[in-house]
Parts: C-alpha cells; sequence; structure tokens
C-alpha cells in the first residue's frame, strides 16, 4: 500500500474537474460529487481573470479522494504541468496537485 494513501482517508466518491476559458487554458481541481467545488473554482477564476469566459468540461467521479487527486494531477501535467507565480504558464494550476505524489510512487512500483 502507498504512503500518501494513508493522509488521503477519505473514501467517498469524489470529482475531478476541468475549467477551460475560450482559449483552451484549463484548470484541473477535486471536490464533490455535486460540483459545489467545481462552481466555487470557476466563480474564483472569473474573479481573476475577468476579461474570459470559463466553462466545466469535464467532471469525472473517482470511487475515492485519492484516485480524484490522482487524475488532477494528470490533467495538471498533461498542460505542462502548475505554471507557480508565472501568469503566463499553460494553464491556471498555481501547484502540484496532491495526486503527484501518488502517481509518483505508483510509477516506481
Amino acid at each position: 500500500m502507498l504512503s500518501c494513501y494513508v493522509k488521503l482517508k477519505s473514501q467517498k466518491p469524489t470529482m475531478h474537474y476541468k475549467i477551460e476559458v475560450q482559449n483552451g487554458k484549463p484548470y484541473d481541481g477535486v471536490g464533490d460529487t455535486g460540483g459545489k467545488r467545481a462552481k466555487k473554482s470557476l466563480k474564483n477564476l472569473e474573479k481573476q481573470v475577468s476579461d474570459k469566459e470559463f466553462t466545466i468540461t469535464k467532471q469525472d467521479v473517482y470511487p475515492n479522494r485519492a484516485e480524484a487527486y490522482k487524475a488532477e494531477d494528470k490533467g495538471i501535467q498533461s498542460s505542462g504541468g502548475p505554471q507557480g507565480k508565472d501568469s503566463d504558464g499553460a494553464n491556471y494550476n498555481k501547484i502540484h496537485s496532491p495526486g503527484k505524489k501518488l502517481n509518483d510512487e505508483e510509477s516506481q512500483w
């Protein structure tokens, strides 16, 4: 069993969502299956970048939080990794997902 799973105890179904802007620049996140967290992220992005229109384009439910975080990490990595402080990055994610560590540990097996 992977050591990171100990920290991600939630065994409830959890959603990985993707939000995109008109130019295709994405934001990947994880939240409740009802979509409250996705909607909150959408509003936060609209406040930060007021001249763009954002849409939730993907909502996939996973059996637990760890699996959703791994999917989030794959989404972030597929668009170039987190942007950090550079606002011109390939996506709107500023930090790595907790799923990065899970995916890195799995790849070592």
